[in-house]
């Protein structure tokens, strides 16, 4: 984790869970304070889908059939945006 020059950054950071292994970057930068810039990366390898099905109950909602999958999964997805007064992102900007 670094902060500096009015920016947070996260740097490759790893961990294990749901039987595989996830690596996530990203980066907050409040140098336009009217328009903040945020960026994320994740790289997921090698999870267990019915494990995730079981245990992330966001996943669950969003696609249910998950709970009924078998295998492993690896995927990674990025974006960038700005952000509003309440941070969250400005569609439009993604």
């Amino acid at each position: 984790l670094q902060v500096k020059d009015g920016a947070l950054r996260l740097n490759e950071c790893k961990f294990q869970t749901l039987g595989g292994q996830f690596v996530a970057s990203g980066a907050y930068d409040s140098k336009k304070p009217q328009a903040p810039l945020a960026q994320f990366a994740l790289n997921i390898s090698d999870i267990d889908i019915a494990e995730a099905g079981q245990k992330l109950a966001t996943l669950a909602a969003f696609a249910p059939i998950v709970k009924s999958m078998a295998g492993r999964l690896s995927t990674q997805f990025s974006f960038s945006s700005t952000l509003k007064s309440d941070l969250m992102p400005e569609l439009s900007t993604v």
